[in-house]
């Protein structure tokens, strides 16, 4: 058997695992990605087989190798290892890449998240409220959710008109990341009552929009370019990335993940980070205490910065010109 025949028992392995069919195809495309580098070995001849069921453990670390020369992130080999693994067990051969994930000892280094302050959120939403064209009120409608929910960017691609309720202030998480797992679709908060003018100009203009080319959708983000009616992932980072450039301000949809973390939790951590665990949707409450902590270290060049500015010395030339003196007496 070869690399084909284990890429097709793959792909059937993903289905009903896989939650989207935009995740089975990541998960593929990455696989393909890999065979890349073990064919490029392969020519080295650094392998004899490029069959998953009959390769050793001294051909996955040929694969380690090629990543760490890349020098790609301890998360990121963690990641495609992970994968690998589930590809080599496929063919029967998982625990070979387990022991290479053993000897490895690979450890996810604690990382800053980055979050917004204030400021930068008010300068990012009135700079949004000015673009113009439908491209304009898509960028402004996921930013004003993403921003007043903290959802994840990719529960936001399936999302409908009627997922929001103003009367209750909640919105509808569709399709939360780790659904049928550990998560079924759940509301959340709308968080900030602020917000609802915004969002409801944004549904005012959507109907609008739509009523004008005569189509009827439930997409509350709907792209009438694309055969699902939705916005790729690819297409909202490039808007949304777009917006950044033109605030001079760096940041992505997910980002307002962390910065409405840190508006709530601020007020009162040991109250609020249970909470906002459950708003965020998170698996463990206990996953609130490390997020909010690399939130937190997100700020610390800011806070040291600041709290380096409040430091003085006295002066002391006087006593320095007592001591200079003193020694020079002794030449």
């Amino acid at each position: 058997m070869n690399e084909i025949y284990w890429f097709d028992k793959y792909h059937d392995s993903l289905v009903g695992y896989c939650n989207a069919k935009t995740t089975q195809k990541t998960h593929f495309r990455k696989i393909h990605n890999y065979s890349t580098i073990f064919a490029n070995l392969y020519r080295e001849g650094k392998l004899t087989t490029l069959d998953p069921k009959r390769m050793k453990e001294i051909d996955v670390q040929y694969f380690l190798q090629v990543l760490r020369d890349e020098r790609k992130k301890v998360s990121t080999i963690r990641s495609y290892l992970k994968v690998l693994h589930h590809y080599f067990q496929i063919a029967g051969n998982g625990d070979t890449v387990d022991k290479v994930i053993k000897k490895a000892n690979l450890k996810d280094p604690v990382t800053a998240i980055r979050s917004l302050s204030p400021e930068e959120i008010s300068t990012i939403l009135l700079v949004a409220d000015s673009l113009k064209g439908w491209k304009g009120e898509i960028t402004r409608g996921m930013i004003y959710i993403a921003f007043d929910t903290g959802c994840r960017p990719g529960e936001l691609q399936y999302a409908q008109v009627d997922d929001i309720d103003f009367n209750t202030s909640k919105f509808f998480i569709r399709y939360p990341k780790g659904k049928g797992r550990y998560q079924d679709p759940h509301p959340v908060n709308l968080l900030f009552p602020f917000m609802n003018a915004r969002i409801q100009s944004y549904l005012d203009k959507r109907a609008a929009y739509l009523r004008k080319r005569k189509v009827e959708t439930p997409i509350l983000f709907p792209n009438l370019r694309s055969n699902t009616l939705t916005y790729s992932d690819k297409t909202r980072v490039e808007y949304i990335a777009e917006l950044s450039q033109k605030c001079g301000i760096p940041f992505s949809l997910r980002t307002f993940r962390s910065s409405v973390v840190a508006l709530i939790v601020d007020q009162n951590p040991n109250d609020l980070k249970p909470y906002m665990s459950s708003q965020i949707g998170h698996q463990k409450s206990t996953t609130m205490d490390l997020f909010y902590w690399r939130v937190k270290m997100g700020t610390v060049d800011t806070k040291l910065t600041d709290a380096g500015k409040a430091v003085s010395l006295p002066d002391m030339h006087y006593r320095a010109g007592e001591i200079i003196g003193k020694k020079g007496g002794r030449r």
